[in-house]
């Protein structure tokens, strides 16, 4: 049996807008990983669901998505999956936008509107079944608004006006329909654009006051009302005016979006009727969102509640949404972290929500002891993932480095080793307050919780104003640190908690600024970037190399882990050493090489001697892993894994697949290994006797996007758990039950 759980995020870009309604977040989550699985390599920008239904009985039927190579597809769902049944390929360059509206006359009939950095927008219409795609129109796009308008099954889209004000893009709009004082239903569209400014025109069909005069020049502030009519027959018309009934201000920089409250259903005379609020959301990359709410006594805009960051390592919002019932906002920060705040109509609550990383992940290790997975990524952040009642959660963030983090090993339980694309190899101590949090999610109780803390120096850790280093914070300066104003100072809001009271999963805030273990030491050697580390099954040993078209900084570096000193160089390959794996009795040390040659070491005292070196592939070898003290499996490019036994200079087993394979792990349980391929597939083996077979098919559904870039074993409660990381910015977890 196999179970997935997949911590994910957003991508680090402001096309990224996020779009839901029924799952709010776990169905964005769930069908980002399903587009991102489909179009391989090009990156969804956008997405929006259809729905059929209303009120409560609302549900996903379909969904569209847009992509970086101009690209639009309509899918269907089926179940808990979705099928592509339409790709529409009008744009030529990157999809910014896109909407869908059902129609009110005929509710199996939708509207799809699509936007493109090629200066186009088309008009899509399609029933549910997605099949009868009919019309498009296009619209050159500026800094000013556009209204268009059809009427009849059969009529094309026609520009009827538009509307000058913006100074900058327009990165946002959202209709409101608004019935006051028992008069029609007026339109209110809120706008918002890069010149900080969020402008709302009101699209009327009473009748308006004569126009002002009109001696503004065109990019002022224009209250003027516009006029335009619609000839809904031959025998009808209508006519409508707009005009800005107010414009906002109120954050420091770029407004990326806006959005009205959802309607709520009442019960006026009798009858159910949606009522739409004078409530607004709008988002900024000031780090912050806003809600807006119109002062009847004043006749006034006013923003009532303001949410976001100060200080820290985020760079603001590029969207803000509201859950379908309003009850909850959720937050798109330039990281690609989500933050979610619950809404009573008054106050704001912060909630923890999905978190995951916005660039590729390129290794993982677990800590077999505690059983938590840790993360390194190309976006700089080691993170700490753990299982909290049967879900997987973000706990911690140890590092937040400047480089781009390549590789990472525990040296103990409660210490680990890093390396980023640098010279330099970073120490990382387990301090107390990730102990606190970890036994309280994990509901451990106080006497273990004790044991376990007891083991540790370190309260947490700073980054002090003008450093780079995680500063550590001991019990003597705590109290200093706590009471300090410095925006460094260490915060960590579990430490103030009682174990019972922690029960729920850190915030991302806190997650940024609150759970960074301390650096204890550093560790210099390496010529070029640090590109593989590996710890001695002991501790006591730790194996690192770095990036080298040379001989002589291809050579791996052995060092002492109680005094962090070199003890020796370890020559043998000519190019970048990949991998190093010491054996399980540590008396041996394999390790692979972009010169496709595998070198095997034998331990003399604390050094290691050279033993055997072996031609080993045709193509670059990625990785290796040890199934006992004897044999060992290593995997290249060129689509083959070979077993291997240190006393015979030929493999013992070959296998060749269809596609590159990037990564192998053996699992501590009945010879059976995992191996991750460039396609992002993910496939089981056992080794029996001298056969290789597959021991379990994973679902299609659940691989990689792109290449898998690690892949790691952990055996938790007699159930074997294991890891991947990929190309896709996606860690996944497994949970296989074995014989």
């Amino acid at each position: 049996m196999i179970a997935l759980f997949k911590p994910t995020v957003c991508s680090k870009k402001n096309q990224n807008r996020i779009q839901n309604r029924e799952g709010f977040i776990e169905r964005f989550l769930d069908t980002k990983n399903l587009l991102l699985k489909s179009v391989s390599y090009i990156k969804v920008n956008v997405y929006a669901n259809l729905y059929s239904g209303t009120g409560k009985d609302v549900q996903t039927i379909g969904m569209v998505s847009g992509s970086a190579d101009g690209q639009v597809i309509i899918w269907k769902r089926q179940g808990d999956s979705f099928k592509i049944v339409k790709i529409l390929s009008d744009h030529s360059l990157t999809i910014t936008g896109l909407s869908v509206l059902e129609d009110k006359l005929n509710h199996t009939v939708y509207y799809l509107a699509t936007s493109s950095l090629d200066e186009a927008v088309f008009i899509y219409q399609f029933n549910e079944e997605f099949l009868n795609e009919s019309e498009n129109g296009k619209f050159e796009l500026d800094s000013k608004l556009s209204l268009g308008t059809k009427y009849g099954m059969n009529e094309t889209f026609q520009l009827l006006i538009t509307l000058k004000g913006h100074e900058n893009w327009i990165q946002g709009l959202s209709f409101g329909v608004f019935n006051e004082g028992g008069e029609a239903n007026d339109l209110v569209l809120a706008s918002s654009s890069q010149d900080k400014y969020i402008r709302l025109w009101r699209i009327s069909s009473r009748n308006v006051a004569e126009a002002m005069d009109d001696d503004f020049k065109s990019l002022q502030l224009s209250t003027q009302a516009q006029l335009f009519e619609l000839s809904l027959s031959t025998e009808k018309t209508m006519k409508y005016s707009v005009m800005v009934e107010s414009v906002l201000y109120g954050h420091d920089d770029w407004v990326y979006s806006v959005q009205w409250l959802p309607p709520k259903a009442k019960e006026v005379n009798g009858k159910i009727e949606w009522i739409q609020e004078n409530v607004l959301l709008s988002a900024s990359s000031d780090k912050s969102l806003m809600l807006w709410k119109f002062d009847d006594e004043s006749g006034v805009w006013n923003n009532f509640a303001r949410v976001g960051e100060i200080g820290g390592n985020s760079f603001g919002f590029y969207n803000g949404m509201f859950e379908p019932n309003g009850n909850y906002i959720l937050g798109q920060s330039y990281t690609g972290a989500f933050y979610l705040w619950s809404f009573d109509g008054q106050k704001l609550e912060a909630e923890p929500c999905i978190t995951g990383n916005m660039d590729e992940v390129r290794r993982c290790e677990w800590n077999k002891e505690l059983g938590y997975l840790v993360t390194v990524s190309k976006d700089q952040t080691t993170r700490i993932i753990s299982e909290c009642d049967s879900a997987w959660y973000e706990i911690a963030r140890p590092q937040i480095h400047g480089y781009d983090m390549q590789c990472i090993t525990f040296t103990n339980t409660f210490q680990f080793v890093s390396a980023g694309e640098e010279k330099v190899l970073r120490v990382f101590a387990t301090p107390k307050s990730f102990i606190k949090t970890y036994c309280g999610l994990k509901g451990i109780n106080e006497e273990e919780y004790k044991k376990l803390e007891g083991k540790t120096s370190f309260v947490g850790a700073n980054v002090p104003a003008l450093g780079l280093s995680n500063k550590a914070v001991s019990e003597i300066n705590e109290k200093e640190e706590i009471n300090s104003h410095s925006d460094n100072r260490f915060n960590n809001e579990f430490s103030m908690m009682r174990l019972e009271e922690i029960n729920k999963a850190p915030l991302e805030h806190h997650l940024i600024t609150g759970t960074l273990w301390p650096e204890i030491d550093k560790l210099y050697g390496h010529g070029f970037e640090v590109f593989s580390v590996a710890s001695s099954n002991d501790g006591s040993l730790l194996a690192s190399s770095c990036k080298s078209s040379t001989a002589e900084h291809a050579k791996i570096i052995l060092w002492d882990t109680k005094t962090w000193k070199i003890i020796s160089h370890l020559a043998g390959h000519s190019l970048t050493v990949t991998r190093i794996k010491f054996s399980p009795d540590d008396s041996h040390l394999v390790s692979v090489s972009r010169d496709r040659s595998i070198c095997i070491f034998k331990r003399n005292g604390n050094d290691f001697n050279l033993i055997k070196t072996i031609q080993a592939h045709s193509r670059i070898i990625w990785d290796v892993d040890w199934f006992d003290n004897l044999n060992f499996i290593t995997v290249s490019r060129d689509k083959k894994i070979k077993i291997w036994n240190l006393e015979k200079d030929l493999p013992s087993n070959v296998l060749e697949l269809n596609d590159s394979v990037t990564c192998v792990s053996v699992a501590p349980v009945n010879n059976i290994f995992a191996v991750g391929l460039e396609s992002g597939a993910i496939q089981l083996f056992i080794q029996r006797e001298n056969r290789l077979e597959k021991y379990l098919e994973i679902d299609a559904d659940y691989f990689h996007a792109s290449s898998v870039t690690s892949i790691a074993w952990c055996l938790i409660d007699k159930r074997l758990k294991l890891a991947s990381t990929g190309s896709d910015n996606s860690v996944r977890i497994f949970s296989i039950k074995y014989d």
